[in-house]
């Protein structure tokens, strides 16, 4: 094989791996065969019916409960979507903004983690409706 017939088959597979990599956004994804992925969607607001913003909504497995995700902030309009993989149900933390004038909650209107209503979630579908309404600081 020629020294330049090798460099065009290194620069074509560069540039495919490049190219995939954009297509994903920027990141390398792995699939699995088996592991399915859930959604939740809901609206956080306060006591008053209007919605809060930025309030994390994060996840974790029954199974490992305080082995939450990251998370996601609510919209300007106080909906979220997230997602978990690999488990058929999920604790749901919101926890309110830094300085904010809500206090957090676990799902369903629980303060604490052991008081918190586990989400049944069907496999690679959405649960909807999974709301909160936060009350105020004092």
């Amino acid at each position: 094989m020629t020294t330049g017939y090798r460099c065009l088959l290194v620069a074509l597979s560069l540039l495919l791996t490049v190219s995939g990599t954009l297509a994903l956004g920027g990141r390398s994804e792995a699939r699995t065969t088996g592991v399915t992925t859930s959604y939740v969607t809901g609206t956080v607001t306060d006591t008053q019916g209007r919605p809060v913003a930025g309030v994390l909504v994060r996840l974790a497995p029954v199974e490992r409960e305080t082995d939450f995700d990251e998370g996601t902030a609510t919209a300007a309009d106080g909906t979220y979507r997230t997602s978990i993989t690999g488990t058929s149900q999920a604790i749901v933390q919101f926890v309110a903004p830094y300085g904010g004038d809500v206090v957090g909650e676990f799902y369903d209107a629980a303060l604490d983690l052991e008081s918190a209503t586990p989400v049944n979630l069907p496999p690679s579908g959405t649960v909807t409706g999974i709301d909160a309404t936060l009350e105020p600081t004092s």
